[in-house]
């Protein structure tokens, strides 16, 4: 019994001693550290994210707001046109009265402006595939195009293949909307075209069988935004996923006309933007949905040859900038079995309906040719304002997002 008693003892004398030592063990310079104190304590990153700074003036009719607020959101500051230095650097061209005469131009702060990517690329690339007759000579997709000639080319044929029955269009090389286009039946009025034009003019057969939305003619205006940053070896190109649409203002079939009087009609064959009444295809059409999905399958292969076309040329900003993007547009016309043919690709794009200005084929260095045209500026058509105004906000938003996504943001994360 005595020895247990012991034993119970220098037990609990060992254990006495365990805690006495481990109570000398959590002691740091004099001051006691309670295990069920300690943390652990993050350290603070002293990276913080750039500011960037943009500077911005436009006015093609889409809302720049939201453009802005994507641009704020994202760590850019805006900052003056007149600013020597920004990151990003975007603006348009505006109308100006030059010798008496309506012209347009870039603001000289924008074009001086100095970026690390501004919204301009060198004119003398993109006239590679802009203008009418460099179109049908460079473009390498033919299957893409209506049958086209060069004007020279097509006179010596000229009267066997003009017979009063089959029509062509003729086209000036840079021009001023139909003022620039002409229908033609005759060899007479090929040559009051060619007096008209000059000899510099594509003619093409004109398509007889277009597809139609609510019984009028229609061309459609897909986007495609071009980006070349030289330093890196880098160009590419991307198309909107949506489609404007733009009718003529009288339906496509008339009764009781001569051919003549038919084909004259350029409210029954020009489509545009002064009497558009719709806006988005396919769904503001009503094209039966089997051809819409026909035409958007052929309309993807023609928008992806316009992308090859435009990677395949020398894109390249000017020296302002150190890289650059530009948004632009192809008129293409279906026919009735949904093939895409391309009318024209213009290098400024506008966006509002009824302008005063549809599109424009001019550059830098021909900003005051008599010919040259704004896109998006002027005065809507009263009839087109209110539906533009509804869908203006939500087609800005999902426009100026694609832009950003796909060039902007990139651009400035590597």
């Amino acid at each position: 019994m005595g020895a247990l008693i012991i034993f119970v003892l220098l037990f609990i004398l060992l254990i006495i001693i365990s805690i006495h030592l481990l109570y000398a063990h959590t002691k740091i310079g004099g001051t006691l550290i309670k295990s069920t104190s300690i943390k652990s304590t993050p350290i603070k990153s002293t990276h913080t994210k750039k500011t960037l700074t943009y500077a911005l003036k436009a006015d093609s009719g889409l809302d720049y707001s939201i453009l802005k607020h994507l641009l704020q959101r994202h760590h850019f500051q805006e900052k003056d046109i007149s600013e020597p230095y920004v990151d990003l650097s975007w603006g348009e061209i505006f109308p100006i009265i030059k010798n008496g005469r309506e012209t347009v131009e870039y603001p000289k702060e924008f074009f001086n402006q100095k970026a690390d990517l501004k919204f301009l690329l060198h004119s003398d690339d993109l006239k590679k595939l802009t203008e009418k007759v460099p179109l049908i000579q460079n473009f390498k997709n033919k299957e893409f195009l209506p049958k086209s000639y060069l004007l020279k080319d097509f006179m010596p044929i000229a009267s066997k293949l003009l017979d009063h029955k089959t029509p062509y269009i003729v086209k000036a090389n840079i021009g001023f909307q139909q003022q620039s286009v002409k229908i033609i039946l005759t060899y007479a009025q090929l040559i009051a075209a060619k007096h008209k034009f000059g000899i510099n003019c594509t003619i093409s057969e004109y398509i007889t069988n277009p597809m139609l939305s609510h019984k009028k003619k229609f061309h459609l205006r897909p986007y495609i935004l071009l980006y070349a940053n030289p330093e890196k070896g880098i160009k590419k190109a991307f198309t909107f996923s949506q489609y404007r649409i733009f009718t003529a203002k009288k339906p496509y079939h008339a009764a009781k006309l001569s051919i003549d009087e038919y084909y004259a009609d350029d409210e029954i064959h020009m489509s545009g933007g002064h009497h558009t009444d719709r806006l988005l295809f396919p769904s503001e059409t009503d094209i039966p949905h089997h051809l819409v999905e026909i035409a958007l399958k052929k309309l993807k292969l023609c928008t992806t040859a316009i992308e090859n076309n435009f990677t395949a040329l020398d894109l390249r900003p000017y020296p302002e900038s150190k890289s650059g993007f530009q948004i632009i547009c192809a008129d293409i016309m279906l026919d009735d079995k949904g093939t895409p043919y391309i009318l024209e690709i213009n290098r400024r794009c506008g966006f509002s309906y009824g302008m005063k200005y549809d599109a424009t084929d001019i550059g830098v260095g021909d900003a005051t040719s008599s010919e040259a045209i704004a896109i998006g500026v002027g005065k809507a058509a009263a009839s087109d304002t209110t539906h533009w105004k509804k869908m203006n906000h939500q087609f800005s938003t999902d426009f100026f997002d694609w832009v950003c996504q796909s060039v902007i943001f990139p651009h400035f994360e590597n």
